[in-house]
């Protein structure tokens, strides 16, 4: 567990392999995903989903952080979290995000933008 990280007793963290897609799992207050926790910066209180707050904003860089390495990922994180996390809903049920998409979305940023 990390240093000042205050997790929800009840939230299961499942192991990620590479080239995994990210499941995000809700039964009620539980919540289920295969994202390790390696940085802590927003949420003291761990992932969550369905929002734009602090949650979110950790489990959007904590995915990044498995496709892409700190560099490139800690200024993409908050587009991440709004353009896949955000709009994810809230209620029970699975969520998964592709690691193709994740991947092809990474890509797309890593390119310079054409100039007219």
């Amino acid at each position: 567990m990390l240093a000042g990280y205050k997790h929800r007793n009840h939230d299961v963290y499942l192991p990620y392999r590479t080239g995994d897609d990210i499941i995000l799992k809700r039964e009620g207050d539980r919540l289920t995903v295969n994202v390790p926790r390696v940085f802590t910066r927003h949420s003291p209180d761990g992932y969550e989903w369905g929002y734009a707050g602090s949650g979110p904003a950790e489990l959007a860089l904590n995915i990044l952080l498995l496709f892409a390495d700190y560099a490139t990922a800690n200024p993409l994180y908050q587009d991440f979290k709004q353009e896949f996390i955000a709009d994810l809903p809230r209620t029970n049920g699975t969520s998964t995000i592709s690691a193709t998409l994740i991947q092809a979305w990474l890509a797309m940023r890593d390119s310079p933008a054409e100039v007219a």
